[in-house]
């Protein structure tokens, strides 16, 4: 069980700030996300008013890259939003690999390429020349790897011509456009809500197929906020389809217990432990999942990725360098200490002191679970066992390191959503300790 410091709050609802679309909100890949989680009590929450949205406009499609207005493009427009954006080159924390960090991972990943080279989070700038130089693309590598690193891969995908199945070292001098404005505005000079396609509900701030066609009933409802949009087409689970290669998210779903039951419904791995024989699930980097939680406490006060992760400058436009409520005392002291009670330095010391009693509680999960990994690697490997025996123990290992996963991956390590991530790391290791059982139970 982890441990807060103080009683988690129950945040009464805050209005959203939609006055954050200025220009380009783009989505949140790669950010330290660390929102405040627990106090010891609240207050009234501020609230701003929405603006009233403009007429709906209309502008012309997107076939090719070469259609993509830069930021350079919008500079005389948007110079504050332009600049910010194009200043955020430094990661938030010096980049670490999480092999060293975790060191359990490397038994746990067993098969799998994050086995090879898995890093804390750099910048968007970097995102597509990162995973081009990544350790983990192969010979045997799609396409797909680019589907959130540059939008030349969606404009290609909605034009006919689906790369997922390219390997990915066919397009590497092809795909050149990385993360920018278009990423989560398209061509439109300004808020997404001010566009005709937001109007008939087929646009809020998102461009990539997959978020879209798994959410679509909510986006087309009105329930998703634009700032959520942006972030969680790329910051969120998601599969690849076995058929056509895609990358595929769980319809309509959030919560990890309902994907797994998902996954086990459909027969879905991303790959088998050599060592145990197990059909494993690796879990992406599921930001969205947490925070539009129905448990998430933010979600319940009406916030919104863009609240937390982005500035208003002097002059009231919205700064485009993320950041963080760990990182930035404007955040704490407009967003977060409007709901959470105490002084700005009691509100860091929250906030860093959570994050480590998440981060020891992943540890200690981990470490459980890369014992009964190697434990049932044993088994495996004596030659004593039959399928019908392992199999059941298999499946705990599958489930105990997916509700592990599903924290460890998440930007926030826990902080986005307290309640969810208690309940996936008592259950992960509830699991482990079943399973441990189950071996001791086999025949010596």
């Amino acid at each position: 069980m982890i441990l807060l410091r103080g009683k988690e709050p129950i945040m009464k609802k805050r209005t959203p700030a939609y006055a954050l679309w200025s220009l380009a909100l783009v989505a949140v890949v790669g950010v330290l996300a660390l929102s405040a989680c627990g106090g010891s009590g609240v207050k009234p929450a501020a609230t701003s008013k929405a603006p009233t949205p403009a007429a709906p406009q209309s502008f012309p499609g997107v076939t090719s890259v070469a259609d993509i207005k830069l930021p350079a493009q919008w500079a005389s427009k948007f110079p504050e939003e332009v600049q910010t954006f194009e200043a955020d080159t430094q990661p938030l924390q010096p980049v670490q690999s999480y092999l060293k960090i975790f060191p359990f991972l490397s038994t746990i990943y067993a098969g799998s390429p994050f086995a090879k080279s898995y890093d804390t989070p750099r910048p968007h700038l970097d995102a597509l020349q990162d995973a081009k130089n990544s350790p983990r693309i192969s010979a045997a590598s799609d396409s797909v790897c680019y589907a959130c690193k540059s939008s030349q891969y969606t404009i290609s995908e909605q034009n006919g011509q689906s790369l997922a199945k390219v390997p990915f070292a066919a397009e590497v001098h092809t795909v050149t456009q990385g993360i920018t404005c278009y990423d989560c505005h398209k061509n439109y000079p300004g808020p997404g809500s001010q566009t005709a396609s937001a109007a008939n509900g087929t646009y809020l701030g998102a461009i990539r197929t997959p978020f879209l066609t798994a959410f679509a009933k909510e986006i087309k409802s009105g329930q998703m906020q634009p700032g959520n949009a942006a972030c969680g087409q790329c910051h969120n689970e998601y599969y690849f389809d076995p058929k056509t290669g895609d990358a595929t998210m769980p319809p309509e779903m959030t919560d990890p217990f309902e994907i797994y039951a998902y996954y086990n419904k459909i027969g879905y791995s991303d790959f088998t432990n050599p060592n145990t024989g197990a059909h494993m699930l690796k879990a992406q980097h599921p930001e969205y999942d947490l925070v539009a939680s129905d448990t998430s406490m933010h979600a319940t006060a009406g916030l919104n990725c863009a609240d937390c992760h982005m500035e208003q400058t002097s002059d009231g436009k919205t700064s485009h360098k993320l950041t963080g409520p760990l990182y930035s005392a404007q955040i704490r002291k407009t967003v977060c200490l409007t709901c959470h009670s105490g002084t700005d330095a009691q509100l860091v010391a929250l906030i860093k002191s959570s994050l480590a009693s998440y981060m020891a509680q992943i540890t200690t999960d981990g470490n459980a679970l890369a014992t009964f990994t190697n434990n049932l690697a044993a088994a495996n490997k004596s030659g004593k066992y039959t399928a019908a025996q392992l199999d059941p123990i298999r499946e705990q290992e599958r489930e105990s390191q997916w509700f592990l996963d599903f924290i460890m991956n998440e930007n926030s390590k826990g902080l986005h959503n307290p309640t969810m991530a208690t309940k996936c790391l008592t259950h992960s290791l509830q699991v482990t300790q079943a399973g441990e059982a189950a071996l001791a139970k086999l025949p010596k």
